[in-house]
């Protein structure tokens, strides 16, 4: 059975009708006994993080009835576990056109960083920043979400790097530099996002299109243009937005 055009519209509404109507009640609820529910949030693998770290802990001293449910994935995964109405809200890297079910609400501004052991054999402490130019026959482990742009740059340069390491996950990228196997390339908001006694972190420049705009290391907060938002999710969204420029002072 095929439905008419107007039955898709009345398809369509009633669909919408059903999503508003779930969220009305749980809307209710929280109007009769308190901000209460649980936050489904995707985050890409990042620890440690200085800006999410404050924002997961802030956040649920400050609402204490009121949960996560936390799912870690790549971006992309994101992304559709959001159009699939699986999360709430997502923290990504946009590399692609977000899918029009899917808006930004919030940008965390990062840049790309080397994380080196303190007395490691190759960057010193003393410099301010670390070039492309400056990884040359360097063992690094490089974030697989730029393991594309990392290449290009390299190329034009005319670098060669010894990449001794891919990984979605910060923490594997910051364990093989505290243990001086490598130097380890990382995005992240400020230094404060790695403190930590046996390593030190310096802006990594030369990125090739970071300067035109088109390579950014940004994080991106993004909802469902598709699915109204929850009472808990939007309270969570209003406390990103009020505290995330406060956790950069």
């Amino acid at each position: 059975m095929e439905l008419t055009e107007s039955g898709k519209i009345l398809y369509s509404i009633a669909k919408q009708i059903i999503r508003h109507e779930e969220t009305a009640h749980r809307d209710i609820d929280c109007l009769l006994n308190g901000v209460a529910g649980t936050v489904r949030i995707g985050l890409t693998m990042a620890h440690p993080d200085f800006v999410l770290n404050n924002i997961l802990t802030n956040f649920k001293v400050a609402h204490p009835r009121i949960g996560y449910s936390i799912f870690e994935r790549p971006s992309e995964e994101i992304t559709e576990l959001l159009v699939q109405n699986k999360i709430d809200v997502g923290f990504v890297r946009q590399q692609k056109a977000l899918p029009p079910l899917v808006r930004k609400e919030l940008v965390i501004k990062q840049k790309f960083h080397v994380c080196c052991a303190k007395g490691n054999p190759w960057i010193s402490e003393d410099v301010d920043t670390v070039s492309i130019r400056d990884l040359d026959n360097i063992p690094l482990a490089i974030p697989r979400t730029f393991e594309n742009v990392l290449q290009l740059s390299f190329q034009k340069l005319g670098v060669h790097p010894n990449i001794a390491c891919v990984s979605g996950s910060r923490l594997y990228t910051v364990m093989l530099a505290q243990a001086m196997a490598g130097i380890g390339i990382v995005c992240i908001s400020d230094v404060k996002d790695l403190a930590a006694q046996d390593v030190f972190v310096r802006p990594l420049v030369d990125i090739e299109g970071e300067e035109s705009g088109n390579v950014s290391a940004d994080r991106y907060v993004i909802v469902s243009t598709e699915y109204p938002l929850s009472s808990a999710t939007a309270h969570f969204i209003s406390f990103c937005r009020e505290n995330i420029p406060y956790f950069f002072q």
